[in-house]
């Protein structure tokens, strides 16, 4: 997947971007996610900033974190599978599952999709991109399995 962005104005703008990928899971809390290892994230439930101390790491509920300078290849592992997950142009990640309560609260989600689905989101977050009048910007995240 690719976003390309071009600035048709007449001044410069600034912008963040994420891709929405929601990935097919058989059961979230039998995944593992690998290649995070040491990288800084900030958790938006908590508040917190962390470095990813696990690796690959697994879920039990809501997560919702965004890494900042990944420069590696992710791994998703599940049940269904291996997949490698990689980006250009986008040096954040986010990783997100609204969890059993959250999942509840969402009126198009059924209570228990939360089970059956990862967000790994290709992002460019920390740093917004600014483009002066007539540039070009664009990216891509790639899913191998």
């Amino acid at each position: 997947m690719e976003l390309a962005v071009t600035n048709t104005g007449d001044t410069a703008f600034d912008f963040t971007a994420a891709l929405h990928t929601y990935l097919l899971c058989d059961d979230v809390r039998r995944a593992k996610l690998g290649g995070l290892y040491d990288v800084r994230y900030l958790d938006t439930v908590s508040g917190a900033e962390h470095t990813q101390e696990i690796d690959p790491f697994s879920f039990a509920g809501e997560i919702d974190r965004i890494y900042f300078d990944v420069d590696s290849m992710l791994s998703l592992s599940t049940a269904m599978g291996r997949m490698a997950i990689s980006a250009e142009g986008f040096p954040d990640v986010v990783v997100w599952n609204p969890g059993p309560t959250k999942a509840a609260k969402l009126a198009d989600l059924p209570d228990d999709d939360w089970l059956r689905l990862l967000c790994v989101e290709a992002g460019v977050i920390q740093r917004p991109v600014t483009l002066a009048p007539g540039q070009d910007w664009a990216a891509r995240q790639s899913f191998d399995a």
